[in-house]
């Protein structure tokens, strides 16, 4: 409300339904508790425009959304963002109220675009108010246009690992974070104390990927709870408690051996590990010498080969094998690392000047760091 010694200007509630198009309805101004005598009047406009869509219907409550409202293609005045005020109230407590900055608009298809800062999980009724028109309706065809505003959780994929750790684990829902720091994940126990994080792979608005912690080892048959959070300050919802009873178990594949073996077809180095019950192929089944995946060539219930394709020393230390399980039995053996001999396989020229040639070696086994 703004007022000086001639004037007040001031916003109106919306008025009650049962006033008409046409109607004249008579103005009671009161200052300082004493009514102003007064022959005005408003009448009411003959027709009623609406706020039809919400795109996308659906935000986190984190996160900051970009919510894009579309008016009726006949609304009667050019659009100019300025002119609109956009606000989202809960619906279960009309007091808490979450204005969105309209930050762009688009006359010729009639849509004003708002940021949404987020706001705890529930339904949210959007209003809408134009500095000429007043309030746009937002009851198109009866039903009040609502956000939704959660996250939830509609899939997770195994829902059994390894008491080693490592299993990599497929997450999917709704109105996750796209930066790896919005979603933390942990296996929950007995609360926060003791669960086991997911270090996050990869994210996006609605699948996870994240691998469990592997440096603990965890009862066989413990069960826990998969939690997803929203910075942190909410949980995403889980459809059906498909969240729970997510379970660790010690039947395993078993590694028994690895050695290097060169591998004279493809002059290249292969790391070989065999054992009993593999499983996976050679999509899942991953070899990691420090942070960098090999390539996985072969996989049978008793040998996985990989070729060292990215190595930096002659020493293939930290080495991590991946099942679709997680952390084999036996995973000591892959732990301990290997060491590589450099293998001469060509020059390049094979002969040169007297005076000096450009020779390349192909080493493999040497390492960029050697």
């Amino acid at each position: 409300m703004e007022s000086s010694p001639t004037e007040l200007v001031c916003l109106t509630s919306a008025f009650d339904e049962g006033v008409s198009a046409g109607q004249s309805v008579t103005m009671t101004v009161v200052i300082n508790d004493l009514t102003v005598a007064n022959d005005l009047s408003v009448s009411m406009m003959g027709d009623v425009k609406s706020g039809i869509s919400l795109t996308p219907a659906s935000a986190s409550p984190v996160l900051k959304t970009k919510i894009a409202i579309g008016l009726q293609s006949d609304f009667p005045y050019t659009l100019a963002k300025e002119d609109f005020t956009v606000n989202a109230t809960s619906s279960t407590n009309s007091t808490y109220i979450k204005y969105m900055n309209v930050v762009e608009v688009d006359d010729a298809t009639k849509t004003i675009t708002t940021m949404f800062g987020g706001a705890h999980s529930g339904a949210y009724y959007i209003s809408i108010r134009h500095r000429e028109f007043g309030l746009v309706g937002t009851n198109p065809g009866g039903s009040r246009l609502t956000l939704d505003v959660s996250a939830s959780v509609t899939s997770v994929t195994p829902k059994t690992a390894s008491i080693y750790g490592g299993t990599l684990l497929t997450i999917t829902g709704t109105n996750f974070g796209k930066e790896i720091t919005d979603n933390p994940v942990q296996i929950s126990y007995l609360g926060a104390v003791g669960s086991l994080d997911c270090f996050l792979l990869s994210t996006s608005a609605t699948e996870i990927k994240c691998r469990l912690d592997d440096r603990k080892t965890i009862e066989d048959g413990k069960t826990g709870t998969v939690v997803v959070f929203l910075k942190t300050s909410e949980e995403a919802t889980c459809e059906s408690g498909l969240c729970h009873n997510f379970a660790h178990t010690n039947v395993l594949p078993a590694v028994t051996a690895a050695e290097a073996v060169f591998d004279d077809a493809t002059s290249a180095w292969q790391v070989k590990v065999t054992g009993t019950g593999f499983t996976g192929d050679a999509n899942s089944l991953e070899l990691y010498v420090g942070q960098a995946l090999q390539t996985t060539s072969s996989v049978s219930e008793t040998e996985a080969l990989f070729t060292v394709t990215d190595a930096t020393d002659l020493s293939l230390a930290g080495m991590k094998l991946y099942f679709d399980i997680g952390i084999p039995e036996g995973h000591s053996t892959i732990d301990a690392g290997l060491t590589l001999t450099p293998k001469l396989v060509s020059l390049s020229p094979s002969s040169g000047s007297v005076g000096g040639t450009l020779v390349t070696a192909t080493v493999p086994g040497v390492g960029a760091g050697t």
